[in-house]
């Protein structure tokens, strides 16, 4: 029992020291806030937010343009037949889409009609409160730092304003082409909207593209949150300043290290002050949000319901004949493939068993074509597991096309190019007669390993491998991956 007692004084000077290294005091303020001194991470916001911004001008004038000028021309057509009809539907159009940009340029929603509140964006929201924070504690940076930090925060903020700017003239846009669909379907014209049709349905799928990109943070973010995180002074500053506990308010008792994504508001917590909300109106309100959710549910089955129906083919229901390309809006990087394959040949009196090492390069031309180039290297293995030597035996260029034609199956053709000889220089392989044609045609596989890693099994005809020297097996089979 003494020895007992004679442990309380040393685990309570234990405890108390693990204590004071878990929960950082007032003090640790200052040492984390100094990881931001270094500016790199304002550097990476302000060039990720500038580049954003940009694109969201750029881009929406061009749609701009591009739907002013489609409602020009119908006025124009509409005016052959009735001018006084034209004037009245469409208006001044120049002046009108000029309003438009105008506004856009500056960032503000003044002059879109119906214009809104803009939509929540959580990892904006979270960007934007590491920045704040940090400036609430400026006093603990560097007077340069603190200059840089507020012109980062003009910047995050004006980004904010153009979101809502473009999410405004997306659902102006919608309104408009459901406007124009009514009242010329009563001139025989609604057919000759298909050009706008397509224009405003790829500025939608461009914002929500554009929206997709900034619900993933960079890694660099996720790490600045996760250091803020560990301070309370962070977790206070949250429980004021965020979006969501402006609009709910945030418990005591909530914890960051809840949620996968720190610094936002787990489902159960954000449940549990809904409820505590809900019970202030008395017995019967939680009764009338049960009874709205269960419409709400319904209203979403019925739109579900039409979607497959009117659109389960990939088409747009709004307007019959369009397949919508999901490609055509997304960054040249993000509709490259990259690919690598083997295939293996038997030897021949000529040459030993031949192992092809494949890179390539694709270009998905829309939701079913994909082309690219490639490169390979033929690797010689021997004659035989007696006799196992490696080699080089020259090198490949190839190009390729793959046609989907069900959902994992697609039509692959190819024309391809292989020195099949050992080389020592470049020169050596501009010899026209060195290189041996190839024309691919046959079937592909492709099928999904991870998210972003999908599998592909190839089964290929040379269709002019009868005229090759040496000849070369006519059936090829390929196996390989895709990212």
């Amino acid at each position: 029992m003494k020895r007992v007692l004679l442990l309380i004084p040393f685990l309570l000077s234990l405890y108390l020291h693990l204590a004071a290294q878990s929960a950082p005091s007032t003090d640790s303020i200052g040492r984390i806030l100094a990881q931001f001194q270094g500016g790199k991470y304002l550097d990476r916001v302000d060039a990720q937010v500038s580049a954003l911004n940009g694109r969201l001008t750029g881009e929406s004038q061009k749609y701009l343009r591009n739907i002013a000028a489609e409602e020009g021309r119908l006025k124009t057509q509409l005016g052959k037949t009735d001018q006084a009809a034209a004037s009245s539907l469409f208006g001044d159009v120049e002046a009108r889409y000029g309003q438009l940009q105008s506004a856009l340029a500056k960032g503000t929603s003044i002059g879109i009609p119906g214009a809104g509140p803009g939509s929540h964006l959580p990892s904006l929201d979270s960007l934007k409160n590491t920045l704040l924070f940090l400036q609430a504690n400026k006093d603990r940076l560097s007077g340069t730092q603190a200059q840089r930090l507020t012109g980062t925060i003009a910047n995050v903020q004006a980004l904010e304003g153009k979101i809502q700017v473009v999410d405004n003239l997306k659902n102006w846009l919608g309104q408009r082409k459901a406007f124009l669909s009514q009242q010329l379907g009563k001139y025989g014209m609604a057919g000759q909207l298909g050009n706008m049709n397509k224009s405003v349905y790829y500025y939608k799928q461009q914002v929500n593209d554009w929206k997709e990109s900034l619900n993933d943070p960079s890694k660099m973010q996720q790490k600045a949150v996760a250091v803020l995180s560990r301070l309370p002074a962070y977790k206070s500053f949250l429980s004021q300043h965020s979006y969501l506990s402006q609009l709910f308010g945030q418990p005591e008792s909530y914890n960051l290290t809840d949620s996968s994504m720190k610094g936002l508001q787990t489902r159960a917590v954000v449940q549990k002050m809904i409820q505590e909300k809900v019970s202030v109106g008395g017995p019967g309100a939680q009764q009338q949000v049960e009874q709205q959710m269960q419409q709400a549910v319904g209203v979403v089955s019925q739109l579900k319901t039409k979607l497959s129906q009117g659109g389960g083919d990939g088409t747009d229901p709004a307007n019959p004949g369009f397949t919508p390309n999901s490609q055509k809006t997304k960054s040249l990087w993000k509709r490259l493939e990259y690919g690598a394959n083997l295939q293996f040949e038997p030897a021949t009196t000529l040459l030993p068993t031949l192992c092809d090492v494949a890179l390539s390069l694709g270009y998905r031309l829309n939701d079913r074509a994909t082309v690219g180039v490639g490169a390979a290297f033929k690797a010689g293995l021997g004659n035989g597991l007696q006799h196992i030597q490696f080699s080089g035996q020259g090198l490949g260029l190839r190009s390729y096309i793959d046609w989907k034609i069900k959902k994992n199956l697609y039509l692959s053709g190819g024309y391809e190019e292989n020195y099949l000889s050992a080389f020592r220089s470049l020169a050596q392989l501009r010899s026209v007669s060195g290189w041996q044609k190839s024309g691919l045609v046959g079937l592909s596989r492709q099928y999904q390993i991870s998210k972003k890693v999908k599998g592909k099994a190839q089964l290929l005809c040379d269709i002019l491998s009868f005229n090759q020297t040496p000849k070369a097996q006519p059936i090829v089979f390929r196996v390989g991956y895709s990212f």
